[in-house]
């Protein structure tokens, strides 16, 4: 991850496919519960899985030198796959320790499945929210437009983030997938300027452009 780092890599996700809370919500590590959304391994031995705390809910000392590195190369933290008590574990001892970049991964999938006073909470913490489009589509679908808006709402815009999270076979290819999202919203009355906010302006400034 350091090397990555060196090399001017800008977001760090905490454990995705491979965290426990993943396989806890979906079966399994590396997998979504279909075969289009499953990995295919040749490993001869299991594949490991990773939280960010230990047995107490305390967080590991390995989940704090890696946030301890995403802040001293004044990277972005991204949460990943963990779940609602990783990602609180994780944000305060990074916004403790003077993390300025952190992104709350998908708050509306399974994986963390965040309500809304929580979101809300790290948002006012300093979090961003990427809500991403895909969720709203019928795959992966985990919030309806109102809720959407509705969160955004809640959060605010200046801490709410839009993206695809598309490329899968069964979407819409990314830009299709934002651009159905973002015409709905519009559609729904939220103004050009928030969404431009949300597509573009907070991003710029996560990633210093």
């Amino acid at each position: 991850m350091e090397l990555a780092l060196q090399q001017g890599a800008k977001v760090v996700w905490l454990p995705t496919l491979d965290a426990v809370n993943h396989a806890r919500v979906f079966g399994s590590g590396g997998t979504y519960g279909f075969k289009a959304m499953t990995l295919t391994s040749r490993r001869k031995t299991e594949q490991p899985l990773f939280s960010v705390t230990d047995a107490n809910g305390k967080l590991t000392g390995e989940a704090k030198e890696v946030i301890e590195l995403v802040i001293a190369y004044d990277a972005i933290l991204a949460t990943g796959h963990i779940s609602k008590e990783e990602i609180l574990a994780a944000t305060e001892f990074a916004f403790g320790a003077g993390a300025k970049r952190v992104v709350i991964t998908h708050p509306e999938l399974a994986t963390p499945k965040l309500d809304l006073p929580t979101m809300v909470q790290l948002a006012k913490a300093g979090a961003y929210m990427e809500f991403c489009a895909v969720n709203l589509l019928p795959t992966f679908y985990c919030l309806s437009l109102q809720s959407l808006i509705e969160a955004i709402e809640a959060v605010t815009p200046e801490r709410a983030i839009l993206s695809s999270d598309g490329g899968q076979p069964f979407n819409p290819r990314p830009p299709e997938a934002i651009r159905i999202v973002v015409q709905s919203l519009h559609e729904k009355g939220v103004p050009l300027e928030t969404i431009r906010k949300m597509c573009i302006e907070n991003q710029k400034l996560l990633l210093g452009l």
